[in-house]
């Protein structure tokens, strides 16, 4: 019998839940530490960059370092900061960072406010801070070898695909030429640094902002569901803020994913006609705007 003939094995799902941080995983990892995968190849040359992350995946940073930060924050803020209509919080000397600015990715960090706001959890987040943020969680897939197969997109994904579907009721194009949207293209096949093919990942993270706070979905290939976190759901409506949004998730981007041959490349069937499916996770840690 030919390799050809034998039976393809079946990718294991490494869940969010089940799958991350436990003890066999780190063995894993400590195993597999200096083997080369195929998403080292956007790693920069001579330089591993480990980002702001614990050596041990499964680990928060050390106390000392976050009392760093805490300190390094505290110097220059302003006692009436929330005040400010400019959204400085800082003195103008303090807040300044144009000669030695954070480089993160491609982004330059020239404010110590933006700083600010990512690390207090009483600030709203930007739609950058939420760009840099997803690009992290690819970084450390790829440094700490996860076993979790997933990939992320940017901040404005599902908004460019809720745009082209009111676009196309409105008879203006069909999906094909929706699909080929450049920002479209880039996330479903994985152009960005660290990301991946869709059909090369088991989940897709894909972070949403409904207006007034932020909701994170999870696409689960294999399943064909989209898991939605909101950890503001109002009167137990997990669904509500994204109600606009359904139309755009369950019927267009299903035909996005088979023009990119997702399903195909994963020699699976694709979904034609079919929907995705939506589930809310009723069990998501809810926020206190207190």
């Amino acid at each position: 019998m030919s390799q050809e003939d034998l039976p393809k094995q079946k990718r294991v799902v490494r869940s969010p839940v089940k799958h991350m941080g436990t003890e066999h995983a780190s063995k894993r990892r400590r195993r597999e530490k200096g083997k080369k995968r195929e998403d080292d190849e956007f790693l920069p040359p001579m330089k591993q960059i480990i980002g702001p992350f614990s050596e041990d995946p499964t680990d928060s940073p050390p106390v000392e370092e976050i009392e760093r930060v805490k300190a390094y924050l505290q110097v220059g803020l302003l006692k009436n900061f929330q005040k400010n209509k400019t959204g400085r919080r800082y003195k103008i000397e303090e807040d300044r960072m144009t000669e030695k600015p954070f480089l993160l990715d491609t982004m330059k960090v020239e404010s110590k406010t933006w700083l600010y706001d990512l690390f207090m959890n009483h600030q709203w987040i930007t739609d950058k801070h939420v760009e840099v943020v997803m690009y992290y969680f690819n970084m450390k897939r790829v440094h700490y070898q996860m076993p979790q197969k997933f990939t992320t997109t940017g901040p404005f994904f599902l908004q460019i695909v809720k745009r082209e579907l009111d676009t196309i009721s409105k008879g203006h194009y069909t999906y094909h030429k929706s699909a080929e949207e450049e920002n479209i293209v880039r996330e479903i096949i994985g152009s960005n640094n660290f990301s991946l093919h869709w059909s090369k990942a088991d989940f897709v993270y894909l972070p949403l902002n409904t207006g007034h706070h932020w909701v994170l979905l999870v696409l689960d290939i294999k399943q064909r569901k989209v898991r939605v976190y909101n950890s503001n759901a109002r009167k137990g409506d997990s669904l509500r803020d994204i109600r606009s949004y359904i139309p755009s998730i369950t019927v267009l981007l299903p035909k996005l994913m088979d023009y990119h041959q997702v399903y195909a490349l994963m020699g699976e069937e694709p979904m034609g006609e079919r929907f995705l499916e939506v589930e809310p996770v009723e069990e998501c840690p809810q926020q206190d705007d207190g």
